[in-house]
């Protein structure tokens, strides 16, 4: 009988490595620039996007009689939030992108305010450098794709932060 929990067990317990360093990557990501943080953020939710956190929920539960409830209740509160990220709009990964590809400057695409459409963080980067070499006073177009990062950052790395503390306590 010990040996149907020994496997979903021992799973469980390698991937809380994983989810604590998902937990200090999102946390550094709220103290990052826009521009860096982004990349680390979706880097970051890779290993986690598609398949790995269902699959996890569903070993837990073919051995849960009651001992992993609030966790597999917590990783389902996390899948919705991974969700959430995938369907953005605004800041957002294509679906066509191979999800075994470690995301890119070239993979992530911001929608800026600016007229310029929706453009690669690599655009959006490039503009930013060109604003702050020519020491101009007009406006910086990569403004609003940096405020459109950091509020998308803030709306979903915070959310998944608290879920993540309940389901490993932070150090």
């Amino acid at each position: 009988m010990r040996s149907l929990y020994k496997k979903p067990l021992k799973k469980c317990v390698s991937e809380k490595g994983r989810l604590r360093k998902l937990q200090e990557d999102l946390s550094q990501v709220l103290r990052m620039n826009p521009f860096d943080g982004i990349l680390l953020f979706f880097t970051a939710l890779h290993f986690w996007q598609d398949r790995k956190i269902k699959n996890l929920i569903l070993e837990l539960e073919e051995v849960n009689y009651g001992q992993f409830h609030q966790t597999i209740k917590n990783l389902k509160v996390l899948q919705g939030f991974l969700i959430d990220v995938e369907q953005n709009k605004n800041v957002f990964q294509p679906k066509g992108i191979e999800l075994e590809k470690i995301p890119t400057p070239e993979t992530i695409f911001i929608k800026g305010n600016s007229g310029m459409g929706i453009q690669t963080l690599r655009f959006w980067k490039e503009k930013r450098n060109e604003y702050e070499q020519s020491n101009a006073f007009g406006k910086d177009i990569s403004q609003s794709a940096s405020r459109e990062i950091s509020r998308f950052v803030r709306e979903n790395a915070r959310p998944i932060i608290a879920v993540l503390n309940q389901i490993i306590p932070p150090k």
